[in-house]
């Protein structure tokens, strides 16, 4: 007999959990004692300015890094103000005028013959004697009966 949701709950938990396996919420070297009781890791004195290794019970480490996932379909928000992508087409220009900076032109981008040229040192427009090959034109399909 099968539990009502057990089929769900699996691939849902997987998806979940799965966002973990790509990267920890913890770094492993931060973690210096593991128990049946409590953890003992490093953490970040930012008054301080430095890593200091800190007790706590499992229950409350679960707890801790538990408060930045965010719930299902919520989603986070990465950039925001001055570096958000909507903003930063219109206000970059005019944020390097007040900093009195200038900014950088993109570079153009390579024709696909310079980046095999550049990248592969291999020139696909120079035929077997060394010549340049040039467009003549296209000519149309020969049908074969």
């Amino acid at each position: 007999m099968m539990v009502k949701g057990v089929r769900k709950a699996k691939p849902h938990f997987l998806r979940y959990a799965a966002r973990y396996v790509r990267r920890p919420p913890i770094a492993s070297w931060r973690l210096l004692e593991v128990t049946d009781h409590e953890v003992v890791f490093v953490a970040k004195n930012t008054k301080a300015g430095r890593f200091v290794p800190t007790r706590c019970r499992l229950s409350e480490f679960v707890r801790l890094p538990a408060a930045h996932v965010p719930d299902l379909y919520r989603h986070a928000i990465r950039y925001f103000g001055l570096l958000a992508p909507r903003a930063k087409g219109n206000k970059w220009a005019g944020l390097f005028v007040a900093l009195g900076q200038e900014m950088k032109t993109r570079p153009p981008r390579l024709s696909w013959r310079d980046s095999l040229v550049r990248y592969f040192r291999f020139d696909p427009l120079i035929d077997s004697r060394g010549h340049e090959m040039r467009w003549i034109r296209r000519e149309r399909p020969v049908k074969v009966m």
